[in-house]
């Protein structure tokens, strides 16, 4: 077979064809060299033969399909996507992406509107979000509020990925790293290149509606905020900003009853568990500060006790995830209403004079859709 591959003599196809079709099984060594010396005829054997053959079989067609750029590729991989086999699903949707036409794309996004029970979804999102056009990205949104959690999940990771890659992500690094040091115009303006350059980037949207809040443009901040969400529902930072900007309305239970609803949507699936944790406490620490203005007596004190126990308890929770950049928590103004407690107090480092401040502005901040909550 080696001698044949390098020599490609198409004299050997007839024996090849009469060697593959004398077996029923394990013909790989057959498939490879005829998609590799092979023409139409060959094509369309193994097109006629694929319905008949195993997984391992129908696998070693679609790979010398692809070697041979036969357009039939693209009918079986629409079958092959829906195949409760993770090789065969993965190299459907890669060649797929590799052949990379309007149809190839359109399987695709047709096989994650179906209901095929198997837990391959990733491979199909992976490579909707290798295309990322505007029809990928809203099949995927509508991949993300399926019953089916395997595909659900898939959704998110490709989405997020996606908003990874986009063209606003340089700005973000800049635009974060301005709000560390607090120069609100220069952040306001990376954010702003951000979403010029994409604008459906949940994270500039979420980043621009907390500085909107320092600035008390609450209206603004809330436009921002409602963005963020719609373009990313498991956006932590974001669904934060809608519920302390509720607060700040006097809305007190029910910005706290909001966090609480969207914990539950965006919660499984946040793989930057610490400034999750770090923005639902920041919520709280609001929370705590607005009860604390009013004056209507021991329910409202009991309710402060409650959300402060809450803060502390997010915020331990941030430390136990990785959490570490305590200057911020120290003059976050979301926290001072808590910040003098004992507990606060208890999760801060000793003073050290060498002590770095951490830089999480463009790691932590971007990963899985979080943010700390400024």
């Amino acid at each position: 077979s080696s001698l044949l591959t390098r020599t490609k003599d198409p004299r050997a196809i007839p024996l090849l064809i009469r060697q593959f079709q004398g077996k029923k099984t394990n013909r790989s060594t057959e498939i490879s060299v005829l998609s590799q010396i092979g023409d139409q005829t060959v094509v369309d054997l193994l097109v006629a033969e694929y319905p008949k053959m195993n997984n391992q079989d129908k696998q070693n067609v679609m790979q010398g399909l692809l070697q041979l750029h036969a357009p039939e590729f693209v009918q079986l991989a629409e079958d092959a996507l829906l195949i409760k086999d993770s090789s065969l699903v993965r190299l459907a949707a890669n060649g797929l992406y590799q052949e990379g036409s309007d149809r190839a794309e359109k399987i695709l996004i047709d096989s994650l509107k179906k209901e095929a029970k198997h837990p391959y979804w990733s491979y199909i999102c992976n490579e909707l979000m290798n295309f990322g056009t505007s029809e990928a990205r809203d099949a995927l949104r509508l991949a993300r509020t399926s019953k089916d959690s395997n595909k659900k999940s898939a959704a998110i990771n490709a989405l997020r990925n996606m908003q990874q890659r986009s063209p606003g992500n340089q700005y973000i690094y800049q635009a974060n790293n301005f709000v560390k040091q607090e120069k609100w115009d220069f952040a306001l303006r990376y954010y702003n290149l951000a979403l010029e350059a994409d604008p459906d980037y949940a994270t500039a949207y979420a980043g621009r509606g907390n500085i909107y809040i320092r600035q008390k443009k609450y209206k603004e901040a809330k436009s921002d905020f409602d963005h963020a969400v719609k373009a990313d529902p498991e956006n932590n930072q974001a669904h934060a900003g809608v519920a302390i900007l509720k607060i700040l309305d006097g809305q007190i239970d029910e910005g706290v009853k909001y966090m609480q609803t969207a914990r539950k949507q965006f919660e499984p699936y946040e793989s930057n568990k610490s400034m999750m944790s770090y923005n639902i406490a920041c919520v709280y620490g609001r929370a705590v500060e607005e009860l604390s203005k009013k004056t209507e007596g021991a329910k409202d004190d009991k309710k402060k006790e409650e959300y402060e126990s809450q803060a502390i308890t997010e915020l331990q929770a941030a430390v136990k995830f990785g959490f570490n950049d305590f200057e911020l928590m120290k003059k976050d103004p979301d926290l001072q209403a808590v910040a003098k407690s004992e507990e606060f107090q208890k999760l801060l480092p000793k003073p050290n004079k060498d002590r770095k401040r951490p830089n999480l502005d463009a790691t932590q901040q971007i990963e899985g859709g979080g943010g700390g909550f400024f």
